[in-house]
């Protein structure tokens, strides 16, 4: 969890799964870049990012959540590029957020 108004932290090169939570809880968060995990399997949410400004989401592999990445109330100037979101039931949500650039992601749903 990034959380509690950090700063221009960096989370990256992870492996995150089957962990009972969101694979990656942003809250409060400002400037923080999301790179390079691997989020499966988790409780529901494969990114969960919440009135944060500023962030980077960029080619993550997410795959088996019900959201791959849920942005919500008050996230503003987010970009979410190049991610792998494969076989989840709601690929990127943004709910009471402004400003937020999506582009280049890839989707994939195996039914």
């Amino acid at each position: 969890t990034i959380g509690s108004g950090p700063m221009y932290n960096n989370v990256s090169h992870n492996i995150i799964s089957f962990n009972g939570y969101p694979g990656i809880t942003a809250a409060t968060a400002t400037g923080c870049n999301i790179t390079f995990n691997t989020i499966f399997s988790n409780s529901f949410v494969g990114l969960n990012i919440d009135s944060c400004t500023g962030l980077r989401i960029e080619n993550n592999t997410i795959f088996s959540e019900y959201w791959a990445i849920l942005i919500k109330q008050l996230s503003d100037n987010c970009v979410i590029i190049g991610n792998d979101i494969s076989n989840s039931d709601i690929g990127i949500e943004i709910q009471d957020s402004t400003n937020i650039l999506v582009y280049h992601n890839n989707f994939k749903r195996e039914i």
